[in-house]
C-alpha cells in the first residue's frame, strides 16, 4: 500500500499547484482584491518553496520524508481552507501562496529520499518513474474541473475546499505509511 499512498501524496501536491497557478488569481480577485495583489503574492511564493528546500536539506537525514511530503500536503491543505474562507484578505492570500510554496517545495524534497528509503535504490527509477507521470496527468484535470466548478456554481470555492480535502487525504496517506526499518 504504501506505493498507493505516495502517489496519493503526490496527486495532492500536484493538484495544489495546478489550482494554484490556474484559477487561484481569479479566485482572488473574485473577493476583491487587485491583480497587482495576486502579483506581489505570487512574487511572495517562492519564498515558501525556497524555506522548504532549505529546511529540508537540513533535517531531512533526521526525519522521515514520508511524514515530511505528507506535512507538505497538509500546509497546501490549511492554505486552501483559509483561501476558501477568508479569500478577501491579502496577508490570508500571502500565506495560502506561502502554503502551496512550502506544499510543492516539501513534494519535490521528500518525495526521491522516500521512495528509495521505502523501495530500495535498486527499484527507486522504476517507480519514480511510474509515479510522476500518472500524478502529473491526473492532476492536469485539475484546472478543468475547477473551471467546470466555477461554470456551475459561480464561485471557485468548492474547488478551494476540495484541494483542502485532498490535502487532508494526503496527509492521512502519509501518517498510514510503514516506516522503513533502520
Amino acid at each position: 500500500p504504501a506505493f498507493w499512498f505516495i502517489a496519493i501524496m503526490a496527486f495532492c501536491c500536484f493538484a495544489g499547484l495546478n489550482l494554484n497557478v490556474s484559477h487561484a488569481g481569479l479566485y482572488f480577485v473574485s473577493q476583491g482584491l487587485t491583480l497587482d495583489d495576486v502579483s506581489v503574492a505570487l512574487s511572495i511564493k517562492g519564498l515558501g518553496g525556497i524555506a522548504a528546500l532549505v529546511i529540508g536539506t537540513i533535517i531531512l537525514d533526521r526525519f522521515e520524508p514520508v511524514r515530511w511530503h505528507g506535512l507538505g500536503a497538509l500546509a497546501m491543505a490549511l492554505g486552501a481552507i483559509l483561501a476558501a474562507f477568508m479569500g478577501g484578505n491579502f496577508v490570508v492570500m500571502v500565506v495560502y501562496y506561502i502554503t502551496i510554496g512550502l506544499g510543492f517545495a516539501m513534494h519535490n524534497s521528500a518525495l526521491p529520499a522516500e521512495l528509495a528509503n521505502i523501495f530500495g535504490n535498486k527499484h527507486y527509477s522504476k517507480i519514480h518513474g511510474a509515479v510522476l507521470p500518472v500524478v502529473a496527468v491526473l492532476a492536469s484535470f485539475v484546472p478543468t474541473i475547477a473551471g467546470a466548478i466555477f461554470d456551475s456554481t459561480g464561485t471557485y470555492l468548492p474547488a478551494f475546499l476540495g484541494l483542502a480535502v485532498i490535502g487532508i487525504i494526503g496527509f492521512v496517506c502519509s501518517l498510514m505509511i510503514r516506516l522503513p526499518k533502520t
